[in-house]
């Protein structure tokens, strides 16, 4: 018999569009479910022979719901008798379209569904669905064991426990068996039977069933007693997971508290298992039960996140859902003992019956309050929006509640005798409004369907309909990140200047609620910039600003060029503190206006003032042939001002390392020393990126400020955040900055690689950078190669042949033999050419400068250029070269 069992697991990166995202807990996506079962099969003898048993986990996420003819397809080539499909609460629809499509083949397969959204409702589905023959009710491995026997002998299935099936008429029958519920001591492990193999991550189930009777929850339908597998089990599959190099861990119970002498068995067998303590461990606590004993018990095993039910803060919701009521003094103790074990995350609930607008505003307002007061005792807040899941009493009662929920996927509540839809809206905004405010407050997804919403509206009071497009105008903003220098430090590449960019114009409201920002990184490559503009197109921007970037200038060209010749709208570029505003205005004529020096303040005003090109500061704009300067930009001398990018889930990238930056280097209107993020700030950051599973972060800063006083606290604040040392930094500094003091606050960070920007010129550079290393345990990293990005960078002025007369530079090329040395090809007007060999300075310089040596040759055409033409081109380049030099020069004196 051929078997193919089916989940729809949430891709993690899907499920984090935006700021609006929960954190998820697993780093890695798989159905243990359906694994579990194919265990259970290859445990029985009479079976394992004879059934073989396919797994398909298809990821889905909110911005791909629906599984297609692929999916469908791939089922039925498996040939299956008998398909599983496993529902929970955002895959049940899903699952059951593709159910349908499986009926339509040649063969029909046998049709089972399972799994908490399905089982406590079988017999709806089942009358709703006819190509559905049973469906599993309670835990599933008897269930489907039974049932593979009963289809093998074709037997009545009226013996199978736990099954509800179709009768001769088809009306749906439940069985007589006795109850479904597995004997623990028996549960297979499908990772040391062989079904799962993960890479990172795995979840475990230490026990079932639950104590508690939340009326939200659906936990194994709200009802099973609580039974626990036996310590031994555990402690094997924690064996297996150190054996096979996993690192995190998620104990998939309810809670690990119930008991203290389970939480000390189970603290024994995590030390048994894994004495070097390389695993780390997600869990749930009941923090009602927690106890001195129990703590003492988890401390020192190392710990991802513990997340606690807290709901609601109003008595009257918590008396509505079983909840006893909240003990602020109780909370704040609990916290305590949490803080000293690992990371917490409390949940709460917004729309629970009994609650109010008021209600859910002073929930949030007092966790964010204590999170300000106990910095570091939560990790973060999450708000989830109720959803009436299958099993639960909320649900079983949804009449007398007048609960209506959406009709598809996840049955998140619309309405209620509690909440009208507009209250409800209402207290969706505010909730993301206190999110803006305080980004360890943490909003689910749905809250940002009804941000899409109308404004609340007094005649309307039973029916909201959800908008399927946002007519807010769209403002893109552009990031052209060089791939192969992110890809040094295993970086998904993307621009940390747009982020912050959107992050500080979406602190204001009315630019939120009437503007659309959407952010685009694309690849410094010439192959695809025409694919960019293709995508910048879908999104038919009102306007789109490019972020220049050093290491790309010439691809920035090329980009606005093809924008002003492809594109309707508006165009503007943000230079990002380079001092070529005008030459860029004069140069590329599809070019509207240059956001000069830090980008941000201007960015929002000219948001704020409804998108019009009037000069203003901070501003260069185009006025017919004229160009009009609005004066300096406002720097923003209090970086906090600053809202997290990553914080605010405006940057989400797959892999293990991430970038960040400490610092802003010093600027005309901000001149002494460098400006830098506060401790809290590089705080939340850090917990962001341990949250996210980053185990590498890569500081951006062109060389870390090496100042004692400074230094010493970001490397306190790293500490605090991450005491274990989970994460390894890559950072780059100065030979000529280090000290024996700066070298002993530096030893402190757990250090993956060190950036110099020039070889050591003294013994006792080279002495210092030796001892920094070995005491960090991390690489050295030499200077830079010199290439053709850097050149583009400093000599991009001529990319189309503005600056300098008649002369076009055609191409930059590197040349063999000499690291860094390239050759510029430029053209003359009448065809002449000329050659400029660059060849990299080695002499003492500051750090960081690209610094050549110039000379140039000339290809005489047929009259040749004239002396005065070849004059200026001498004298551009080195002008170029020595500005870049005297802006090293002086970033150096103001170290110093």
């Amino acid at each position: 018999m051929r078997v193919t069992l089916v989940g729809a697991s949430i891709v993690r990166e899907s499920e984090l569009p935006g700021f609006e995202s929960v954190t998820d807990f697993a780093s890695e996506s798989f159905n243990l479910a359906i694994a579990s079962l194919k265990a259970a099969v290859l445990q029985e003898p009479e079976l394992a022979p004879r059934i073989d048993v396919t797994l398909l986990d298809f990821g889905i996420g909110w911005d791909r719901k629906n599984l297609g003819q692929r999916e469908a397809r791939a089922v039925l080539d498996t040939n299956p008798d008998v398909v599983g499909l496993s529902c929970y609460c955002w895959s049940v629809d899903t699952l059951l379209e593709l159910a349908h499509s499986l009926s339509d083949g040649a063969k029909r397969p046998f049709v089972l569904l399972g799994g908490p959204s399905a089982g406590p409702i079988a017999h709806d589905l089942m009358t709703a669905h006819g190509c559905v023959d049973a469906v599993a009710v309670g835990e599933g491995e008897r269930t489907f064991t039974e049932l593979l026997r009963a289809l093998d002998r074709r037997i009545e299935l009226s013996e199978v426990p736990g099954l509800v099936y179709r009768g001769p008429d088809g009306v749906p029958i439940a069985s007589t068996a006795p109850d479904s519920a597995v004997s623990l001591e028996r549960l297979a492990s499908p990772y040391r039977t062989g079904v799962l193999n993960p890479s990172r991550s795995m979840l475990i189930e230490t026990s079932r069933g639950c104590r508690f009777r939340c009326k939200f929850c659906s936990w194994m339908g709200g009802g099973s007693k609580l039974r626990y597998v036996p310590v031994e089990s555990v402690e094997a599959d924690l064996r297996w997971a150190v054996a096979h190099g996993i690192r995190d861990i998620k104990l998939a119970d309810t809670a690990i508290n119930f008991h203290t002498d389970r939480v000390r068995e189970l603290a024994g067998a995590i030390r048994r298992a894994d004495p070097q303590g390389t695993l780390r461990f997600t869990y749930f606590l009941k923090p009602e039960l927690l106890t001195e004993e129990q703590a003492e018990c988890l401390r020192g095993i190392a710990v991802e996140e513990i997340i606690i039910g807290v709901e609601s803060l109003t008595d009257a919701a918590r008396r509505a859902v079983g909840k006893p009521p909240f003990d602020p003094a109780q909370f704040e103790h609990t916290i305590g003992l949490l803080q000293s074990i690992g990371p917490v995350t409390a949940s709460l609930i917004l729309g629970l019956p009994g609650d109010s607008e008021q209600g859910l505003r002073h929930t949030l307002e007092w966790m964010t309050s204590f999170d300000r007061a106990h910095p570091g005792a939560l990790h973060v807040t999450c708000l989830f929006w109720l959803a009436l899941l299958p099993g639960a009493n909320l649900h079983a009662n949804r009449d007398s509640n007048g609960f209506r929920v959406a009709p598809r996927e996840t049955p998140y509540v619309l309405e209620s005798r509690t909440f009208d839809p507009d209250r409800l809206l209402v207290m969706a905004r505010d909730s993301i409004e206190l999110h803006y405010q305080h980004p360890g407050l943490r909003v689910e997804y749905f809250h940002k369907e009804y941000l899409m919403q109308d404004a609340p509206a007094a005649e309307r009071h039973v029916q909201i309909e959800r908008r399927g497009d946002d007519s807010r105008a769209c403002v893109l903003l552009v990031g052209l990140v060089d791939p192969e220098t992110q890809a040094i430090h295993g970086i998904t590449p993307y621009s940390l200047e747009i982020a912050w960019m959107k992050a500080f114009a979406e602190k204001e409201q009315s630019i939120r609620q009437s503007t659309r920002i959407e952010l685009l990184h694309v690849n410094a490559r010439e192959t695809e910039i025409a694919s960019a503009v293709e995508v910048i197109r879908k999104y038919a921007p009102r306007a789109v600003v490019v972020s220049q970037s050093a290491c790309a200038a010439a691809f920035t060209d090329a980009l606005i060029e093809r924008l002003g010749s492809e594109l309707p709208g508006t165009t503007l570029l943000a230079c990002n503190g380079s001092k070529d505003e005008r030459a860029w205005l004069e140069r590329a004529s599809s070019l509207r206006g240059v956001f000069t020096g830090e980008p941000e303040v201007a960015f929002r005003r000219w948001l704020a003032a409804g998108m019009t090109l009037d000069s203003a500061a901070g501003m260069m704009v185009r006025r017919g042939a004229a160009i009009e300067d609005g004066g300096p930009a406002q720097v923003i001398e209090n970086l906090d001002e600053l809202p997290s990018p990553l914080q605010w889930g405006f940057v989400q990238r797959a892999g293990a390392s991430i970038a960040m930056r400490w610092s802003r280097q010093p600027s005309p209107s901000s001149p002494g020393a460098a400006r830098v993020f506060s401790p809290e700030r590089v705080y939340g950051d850090l917990r962001w990126a341990i949250e996210q599973r980053h185990e590498h972060i890569v500081w951006l800063d062109n060389e870390l400020p090496l100042i004692p006083s400074l230094l010493r606290g970001f490397v306190e604040t790293l500490q605090r955040a991450d005491p274990e040392g989970r994460i390894r930094h890559a950072y780059a500094v100065s030979p000529a900055g280090l000290t024996d003091e700066i070298v002993e606050v530096l030893a402190g960070i757990p250090t993956r690689e060190i950036r110099i920007c020039r070889p050591p010129d003294s013994e006792q550079e080279r002495s210092r950078l030796a001892k920094l290393c070995e005491r960090a345990g991390a690489r050295l990293a030499g200077p830079p190669q010199r290439t053709r990005p850097d050149l583009e960078s400093i000599l991009h002025p001529w990319r189309l042949g503005a600056v300098i007369e008649h002369w076009r530079l055609d191409a930059i090329e590197a040349l063999p033999g000499t690291e860094g040395a390239a050759s510029l090809q430029f053209t003359w007007g009448d065809g002449s050419r000329a050659t400029v060999t660059l060849v990299p300075d080695t002499t003492d310089r500051p750090a960081g400068t690209p610094a050549w040596r110039a000379s140039l040759a000339l290809h005489e055409g047929e009259s040749g250029p004239p002396e005065e033409a070849v004059r200026r081109l001498t004298q551009m380049i080195s002008t170029i070269l020595d500005s870049a030099r005297r802006k090293a020069a002086m970033g150096r004196r103001t170290r110093e």
